[in-house]
């Protein structure tokens, strides 16, 4: 009998990789349409599942085989149930389900919450169901509150650059991303389509989004598209940064948050104290980081704020509406069941 399992981590990601052993290794490989390679050399092939087609990778290793794929995690069950392997079961407790959030969490902090509540689940749960409806009832505000104080740890911010044409947002994007992602260069007008990449800003996730300059530098009919698509990506930001150029005289009337470029040509006569004036051409690791932590503080701070525990999972929103339905209609043993339901198995 042949067995497989996912060598790489479960949920949505750009490649999963299945380990196959056994003595019908090969057979399970054929049930998929994939023919087993002759030798310890990727072969590439078409896998087929019912309706299902997709390349993969297939290499021979010792007891079996490894076959690399799109890591759609529905793709990945089908291939794992066909070849001898179970499908992993859906999250049956609160714990399994935090352990899930925790391998998808997008920072370091995140991933903190997540295992700090594991611990804190039994005595948590205990609380819950002895509460009195009072007490319950703060505890749901505060879980709730927490939550949502927290959320961007989770889901990443979208931070939106805009300036004028040259005032250096290209460039500042891409030493924020820490690669060549953006075009830059003397021309005017390089940027037309928003550009963006997830980052990390001290310690908080984020996507950086390049816009095309403002209006007034460039009058093509493409060019306003790149402004109008620009403006939709400021209205969806979290937080839209003004990128001041220091030649600039008209910089200083921009309010907001602000960060000054091409310090090396001059000194901005308008920036605010704590606000980051940089060269460009010479901005290192630290400006960079200071720069993180100066976006990441407009965002709402680095460090997350002190709480005991941290809601995060949809199910934990879920229990705590329950919850807090059930109170708004005096049922004692609804309340409880909520209690009860963070232990289960």
């Amino acid at each position: 009998m042949s067995r497989a399992w996912l060598l790489t981590p479960r949920g949505e990601a750009a490649l999963a990789v299945v380990r196959i052993e056994g003595a019908d290794a090969g057979e399970a490989l054929a049930r998929l349409g994939v023919a087993p390679p002759a030798a310890a050399w990727p072969t590439v092939s078409m896998l087929a599942i019912g309706a299902l087609r997709e390349t993969v990778v297939v290499v021979a290793c010792a007891g079996g085989y490894e076959v690399s794929l799109h890591g759609n995690p529905f793709l990945v069950d089908a291939v794992l149930v066909e070849c001898g392997g179970a499908s992993p079961p859906a999250p049956s407790s609160l714990r399994d389900e935090i352990l899930e959030s925790a391998s998808l969490a997008p920072s370091r902090v995140g991933l903190v919450v997540c295992l700090a509540q594991l611990r804190l689940l039994p005595t948590l749960a205990c609380d819950l169901h002895e509460a009195t409806a009072a007490d319950l009832a703060a505890r749901c505000d505060q879980a709730l509150e927490a939550g949502d104080s927290l959320r961007r740890w989770f889901r990443p911010a979208r931070v939106v650059l805009r300036g004028p044409t040259n005032a250096g947002k290209s460039t500042l994007f891409n030493l924020l991303v820490g690669r060549e992602r953006a075009r830059t260069g003397p021309d005017r007008g390089l940027t037309r389509d928003p550009v963006e990449e997830a980052v990390v800003l001290a310690t908080v996730p984020a996507v950086l989004v390049d816009t095309a300059g403002e209006p007034g530098e460039v009058g093509d009919d493409l060019a306003s598209r790149a402004l109008l698509a620009g403006r939709a990506e400021q209205a969806e930001a979290a937080l839209v940064v003004d990128v001041c150029s220091a030649i600039d005289v008209g910089s200083a009337a921009r309010a907001g948050v602000r960060v000054w470029t091409h310090a090396d040509r001059g000194t901005p006569q308008g920036a605010r104290k704590g606000e980051p004036v940089l060269d460009l051409l010479s901005a290192g690791p630290v400006e960079i980081a200071a720069l993180g932590r100066f976006l990441a503080e407009a965002l709402g701070g680095a460090e997350p704020p002190a709480t005991t525990v941290a809601w995060v999972t949809l199910r934990q929103r879920e229990l705590l509406l329950t919850a807090q339905a059930a109170l708004g209609r005096g049922d004692a043993l609804s309340v409880a069941e909520v209690g009860r339901r963070l232990l289960e198995p």
